[in-house]
């Protein structure tokens, strides 16, 4: 039996690194609040795992869509995980929800190794990224971007005193955490925060918890999107459709749902359409000559369209996520729906996170 689980403190389980993880509170509340998520795509006889069946069933229900698998509940794994046919699809990998089914009896042999594990956590550390996908992809024209790792508080002041207007991101980290904004006041920005003793102390902090920090010129965004991706461990590497997105201080707050003419339609009002032909397709050619014998399992690049004064131009890989997405939900939402939902968004009402579903007018 496959067990589903959406496990969205992946990210902060990736730098500690543990197999005993306990995430933060608000890490907690979003995995017991949105649990039942795949259930959306969980197949007959299959599981998903949550922390209240009742909750969980209420939740989906407001969805209207068809309960294809069920949902199962911690004290009723035991007897599951000694099934021979027994398999876990997490939302992402890392040795927390490894170390989790573990302790609930799941057989080693189930689950990957350290070997997979350790490449999937380096693999996803922002540097990587910036290495290996941002840097061949700027000979793509029509593209900017750069990123450069920190090692000490004085290669990060460097970097402020050069770019003037930076971003600072921690290499693993949550959606809109880790994430810092500086400026040292020479550009005009609107916000000028400054090397404060408080950006200070968390800059050391996360180079003595992680190693090393990435530092990129601040960009003036005009939209954030994706590029969604599977690979099948096996050398196969398959396009799964764009995402477009919205964020709030660098946190994900919703998809937009709709095919992929009327995305590229509305992403041809800024762009030539032939810029983002040309960045899929190097993707495909990297992903399958770095990772495609490896990973297995859905993946995100996410973008932006910049403005960069002369002109609106692709920055094509500001992060990679190893791990299923947002985005990925969205795709799938839109191929399942028999509503003409426009879009779908999380919400934070009387103490819980939602999924809701926003119909077209």
């Amino acid at each position: 039996m496959r067990i589903h689980v959406f496990n969205p403190e992946h990210d902060l389980a990736l730098a500690s690194n543990l197999d005993n993880f306990t995430a933060p509170h608000a890490g907690r509340e979003l995995r017991h609040d949105l649990g039942f998520l795949p259930a959306l795509w969980a197949g007959e006889g299959e599981g998903v795992l949550v922390e209240d069946r009742s909750a969980a069933e209420y939740a989906f229900g407001k969805l209207g869509l068809p309960l294809k698998g069920s949902f199962v509940t911690p004290d009723e794994l035991p007897q599951l995980v000694s099934d021979p046919s027994f398999s876990l699809q997490p939302w992402g990998w890392d040795r927390a929800v490894r170390g989790e089914f573990l302790r609930l009896g799941a057989p080693a042999q189930s689950l990957p190794d350290d070997s997979y594990l350790n490449f999937v956590r380096q693999t996803s550390h922002r540097s990587w990224a910036a290495e290996h996908l941002l840097r061949p992809l700027r000979k793509v024209q029509g593209t900017v971007g750069e990123a450069e790792t920190g090692r000490t508080l004085s290669e990060v002041r460097r970097f402020l005193s050069v770019r003037h207007h930076i971003v600072l991101k921690a290499p693993w980290s949550s959606s809109g955490r880790g994430v810092r904004y500086v400026s040292d006041g020479t550009d005009g920005a609107a916000s000028t925060f400054g090397f404060t003793p408080q950006l200070q102390g968390w800059v050391e902090h996360v180079i003595n918890r992680q190693g090393a920090i990435l530092m990129e010129p601040y960009y003036n965004k005009v939209m954030d999107f994706g590029m969604e991706w599977h690979c099948d461990g096996k050398g196969n590497v398959r396009y799964c459709g764009l995402s477009l997105f919205k964020t709030l201080k660098g946190a994900y707050t919703g998809n937009l749902l709709a095919d992929e003419e009327e995305k590229r339609e509305k992403m041809g009002q800024y762009l030539n359409l032939s810029i983002l032909d040309d960045v899929k397709q190097k993707i495909q050619e990297l992903l399958l000559t770095s990772i495609s014998n490896v990973y297995c399992g859905y993946l995100g690049v996410d973008m932006m369209i910049v403005n960069t004064g002369d002109s609106l131009c692709v920055h094509p890989c500001v992060e990679m996520n190893l791990r299923m997405t947002m985005g990925w939900v969205a795709l799938y939402l839109h191929e399942i729906s028999t509503k003409p939902w426009s879009d779908m968004h999380i919400s934070f009402k009387n103490g819980r996170y939602g999924l809701e579903l926003g119909m077209k007018q």
